[in-house]
C-alpha cells in the first residue's frame, strides 16, 4: 500500500480510538436521565449553572447574547433543527473528546502517531475535564482544551521541520518531517494564525496563555533553526501574530505582506521584514495598549484570593467577595494532585519523566510546559486548572514509551501499536470506573424550572428577578426576564444587596434594599441611554447595562453606610413608583446555600466582618424527641426552640419555651431535615418561603406559590411614599 495511505490510515485510527472512547465514556450516565423529574417543557435540565447562560444567550434573552458560544449554539440549533436545550445537553459528550485530535497530531508531528492513542485517551478522560464535560455540562469547557492544544499542534506543524536535528544525534531518532518549503511554511503559519484567531474569538481570556505558548515556540525555533535565513522565520512569525491578535486588520496586513514578500525579496529591499514586524507591533499596541502586557498577568491575580473581601472602588469600606464560596475556585491539595492529573501517582510521575525526555528530543515540546504549569498551580489557582494537565502527561507517557520501545523490543515497528494500546487501556480503566458511578445532578429541580417558566406569563416583560445568583442564568433562560445577579455579576456590588434581601430578618429591609437598587439601576440606565451607549448585549431582547447597584453608598464611610442600610429595616423611605416590577424568588434550594447567603447578607460595612448563620443538613443518624424538643446527634443532644414539619397536608409547627436553642425543619416530601440557628431561621429565605405570605403583605405581593419548593413575591413599590427624584439625590 502507498506509504501516504498507510500514514493516513494510521492517523485516522489513532484519532478515532481515543475520540470514540471519550464520547462513549460520557454517555454511560445517559440512561439515568430518562426520568420525567429531570425534564421540563420537553427539555432536560442542565447540570451546570453556566449552561443556562449560553442557552439564554442563544435565545436572545440573556446577558451573554451575542457571545461566541451563544452564537455557535444558536446557529447550530437553527442548522440541525434540534431544540436549543436538547442540543446543548448532548453537545459536551460529542465536542469535549475532540481534544484527542490535536493531541494525536502533536504525537504525529513528533514522529510517533501511535503514541497519540494513550495520550488522547488521558486527554479526553482526565478527572477534572471529564467531570466538567459530562452530558448536561454545556459550557466553554467543551472547547477549553481542544483550542489551546490545537494551537500548539499548529505551531509545531509550522516550526518542527525547521528545527536543527544534529544535536539529537546521540538519541535513537523519531521520524522527522522533511524541511518545509517557503510556500509550505507560509501556509502553515497562516493555519496557526487562524487557529489562534478563532481561539481568542471564542475565549478572549486565553490571551496570556496563547502569547506565552507562541513566545516559547518562536524562541525554540530561533535557537535551533536550520532553515536559512532566519528572516524567513521572523516574517512567518509576524503573519501568525497578525492573524492571531489583530482580527480583520491582521488578516489584511498578513495578506498584504504575503503578496508583497516576493517583490521585496527580488528587489533586495533591506530590512523589509523588520518593517513588517514593526507594523504588526504598532497595531498591537494601538489596539490593545498596555493590556498587551498587563493582560498576560492580570487574570492570574483574580485567582490569588488571600481575602474574602472585594475592595469597593471610590469608597472607604469593603464589600464581601464570593470567590472562596465557588467550588471551581477551591484549591487542590498537593496530596490529591497526582490523582487529579493522571488518576494514579505512578502515571503522574511517569508522565512527567516522559515529558522531560520528549522536551530533550523535541524542544518544541516546551510549548506544553505552560499547561502543565497551570495544572500544578491548581494548588493555588483552583480546581478548574487541573484539566490542563492530563493532555500533557498523556503526551509524556505516550511519546516517552515510544522512545523507550526501541531499547527493549527487537522489532518495535510490529509491537509499538499493541504496547501503546495496552497503555491506553490502563489509562482508560480508572475513567471507566468513575463514569459508571456518575448520576444525573441537575443544578435545579424541575419544580424550580417550571416556576421560572411560569413567570413568562405571570410577570411583566421588564420585570427583574431577585433569585440567588447561582440561579441567575437559569432565570434568564426559563423566564426570559432580566435577573439581578448571575454567574458573571456576583461580586460585592451585586452580592451584598442580593444577600441582604435574602438574609435579613426584616421584610421592610428586604423590600427597600431591592427598591434602592432598582431605583439606582433605572437612573443609570437612563443616563446610558441618553448618552447613546449600547448595552453589553446589543443583540439581546433584554438589554443589560453595566451598572453600579450600590452607587448610593459611594462616598459614605463604612459606619455611615452601615447605619444607612440598618435604617432600611425600620424607616420607610420614598421610592419612585415607575420602577419595573421587582420579583423576589425564594427556593428550597437556597437552604443548602444558607450559610453563605447569611454570611454575605450580614456583612457589617463598618467592621468589614460578618457573622454567618448556622445550618446543618441532618443525616439518618439523627434522632428526634418531639415531646421534649430534642435532636439527638452522634456528637451530642441539641435543644429545640421550634420544629416545622412539612408533608402533603401542609406545614405543622411546634414550639418550646426556651430562650436558647435551635430550629428544626423537616421536609417529609423530600426526606430532608435541617437544623438551624436564629439567624438562618429568621431570614427571609426561610420565613417568606414557608410561613404565611400575608405576614409580608405590607411590602410584598405573592405572585406564585409552590409551597414548600418555591415562592415568588413582587415588591409593592406603590405601598411606599412616592417621589420623582432620582434614587441617590
Amino acid at each position: 500500500m502507498n506509504p501516504k495511505k498507510i500514514d493516513a490510515l494510521q492517523l485516522t485510527l489513532a484519532i478515532c480510538l481515543p475520540l470514540g472512547f471519550g464520547i462513549i465514556l460520557r454517555l454511560f450516565e445517559a440512561p439515568h436521565w430518562d426520568n420525567p423529574s429531570l425534564w421540563v417543557d420537553g427539555e432536560p435540565l442542565m447540570a451546570t449553572h453556566d449552561a443556562y447562560a449560553w442557552l439564554a444567550g442563544a435565545e436572545g434573552a440573556g446577558r451573554l447574547t451575542g457571545q461566541p458560544l451563544s452564537l455557535l449554539l444558536k446557529y447550530l440549533a437553527m442548522f440541525t433543527g434540534i431544540d436549543t436545550g436538547v442540543l446543548f445537553f448532548w453537545l459536551p459528550a460529542l465536542v469535549a473528546p475532540l481534544v484527542a485530535v490535536p493531541v494525536v497530531l502533536i504525537c504525529r508531528f513528533f514522529g510517533a502517531v501511535e503514541a497519540g492513542i494513550p495520550a488522547g485517551v488521558l486527554a479526553a478522560s482526565g478527572f477534572g475535564f471529564l467531570a466538567r464535560t459530562r452530558i448536561g455540562y454545556g459550557d466553554t469547557d467543551i472547547l477549553t482544551l481542544f483550542l489551546p492544544f490545537m494551537l500548539v499542534a499548529a505551531l509545531i506543524w509550522w516550526l518542527e521541520s525547521g528545527i536543527d536535528d544534529r544535536w539529537r544525534i546521540r538519541f535513537a531518532p523519531l521520524s522527522h518531517d522533511a524541511l518545509a518549503s517557503r510556500s509550505t511554511g507560509v501556509f502553515r503559519a497562516l493555519s496557526a494564525g487562524l487557529v489562534w484567531n478563532f481561539y481568542l474569538w471564542f475565549y478572549p481570556s486565553a490571551y496570556p496563555i496563547t502569547v506565552t505558548v507562541f513566545a516559547i515556540a518562536v524562541a525554540v525555533a530561533l535557537w535551533q533553526w536550520q532553515a536559512s535565513p532566519r528572516t524567513t522565520l521572523a516574517f512567518q512569525a509576524g503573519i501568525v501574530v497578525a492573524l492571531g491578535l489583530l482580527g480583520w486588520k491582521g488578516i489584511l496586513l498578513a495578506i498584504a505582506g504575503i503578496l508583497a514578500e516576493p517583490h521585496l525579496r527580488a528587489r533586495r529591499i533591506r530590512h523589509w521584514v523588520a518593517i513588517f514586524l514593526a507594523l504588526v507591533l504598532a497595531l498591537i499596541l494601538y489596539q490593545r495598549g498596555l493590556n498587551a502586557i498587563w493582560g498576560i498577568v492580570s487574570p492570574v491575580l483574580g485567582y490569588l484570593k488571600p481575602e474574602a473581601a472585594l475592595e469597593t472602588a471610590n469608597a472607604s469600606f469593603q464589600l464581601p467577595g464570593v470567590v472562596q464560596s465557588i467550588r471551581e475556585a477551591q484549591n487542590v491539595s498537593i496530596t490529591e494532585l497526582g490523582s487529579r492529573l493522571a488518576w494514579l501517582f505512578i502515571y503522574f510521575a511517569a508522565g512527567l519523566c516522559g515529558l522531560a525526555v520528549v522536551c530533550l528530543r523535541r524542544p518544541l515540546a516546551l510549548t506544553l510546559l505552560p499547561f502543565i504549569g497551570l495544572a500544578l498551580a491548581s494548588v493555588k489557582l483552583g480546581n478548574r486548572f487541573t484539566m490542563y494537565g492530563p493532555p500533557v502527561l498523556g503526551i509524556g507517557l505516550g511519546l516517552g514509551l515510544a522512545l523507550l520501545l526501541p531499547r527493549i523490543l527487537p522489532k518495535p515497528a510490529r509491537a509499538r501499536w499493541l504496547v501503546q494500546i495496552i497503555l491506553a487501556v490502563a489509562l482508560a480503566w480508572p475513567a471507566v470506573q468513575l463514569s459508571r458511578q456518575f448520576r444525573p445532578g441537575p443544578i435545579l429541580p424541575n419544580v424550580f424550572a417550571q416556576t421560572l417558566l411560569d413567570l413568562r406569563e405571570n410577570s411583566s416583560e421588564d420585570a427583574q428577578l431577585w433569585q440567588w445568583w447561582d440561579y441567575g442564568y437559569a432565570a434568564q433562560y426559563y423566564s426570559q426576564r432580566r435577573s439581578f445577579g448571575d454567574g458573571g455579576d456576583h461580586e460585592g456590588p451585586h452580592l451584598y444587596p442580593l444577600a441582604v434581601a435574602h438574609a435579613t430578618a426584616a421584610p421592610l429591609q428586604a423590600a427597600q434594599t431591592i427598591l434602592l437598587v432598582a431605583a439606582t439601576q433605572q437612573e443609570q440606565w437612563a443616563e446610558w441611554s441618553a448618552q447613546g451607549k449600547t448595552p453589553t448585549n446589543p443583540e439581546g431582547t433584554i438589554p443589560y447595562y453595566p451598572t453600579d447597584p450600590v452607587l448610593p453608598l459611594r462616598g459614605m464611610t463604612g459606619s455611615e453606610a452601615a447605619e444607612f442600610m440598618a435604617s432600611l429595616a425600620t424607616k420607610r423611605q420614598t421610592w419612585p413608583h415607575d420602577l419595573p416590577d421587582q420579583l423576589l424568588v425564594l427556593s428550597w434550594e437556597n437552604l443548602r446555600l444558607a450559610y453563605w447567603i447569611c454570611t454575605f447578607g450580614n456583612w457589617d460595612l463598618a467592621t468589614e466582618k460578618s457573622r454567618g448563620g448556622g445550618i446543618q443538613a441532618l443525616t439518618g443518624q439523627a434522632k428526634f424527641d418531639t415531646k421534649q424538643g430534642l435532636v439527638i446527634l452522634p456528637q451530642g443532644t441539641v435543644e429545640l426552640k421550634t420544629m416545622r414539619a412539612i408533608d402533603d397536608k401542609g406545614l405543622r409547627e411546634t414550639a418550646w419555651k426556651r430562650s436558647k436553642g435551635f430550629h428544626l425543619l423537616i421536609n417529609n416530601l423530600s426526606r430532608e431535615a435541617f437544623l438551624m440557628d436564629d439567624l438562618v431561621h429568621d431570614s427571609m429565605l426561610v420565613q417568606m418561603l414557608l410561613t404565611d405570605p400575608e405576614s409580608f403583605s405590607s411590602e410584598f405581593e405573592l405572585v406564585l406559590d409552590r409551597f414548600p419548593w418555591n415562592r415568588v413575591y413582587r415588591v409593592r413599590s406603590e405601598s411606599f411614599p412616592g417621589r420623582h427624584e432620582s434614587a441617590n439625590e
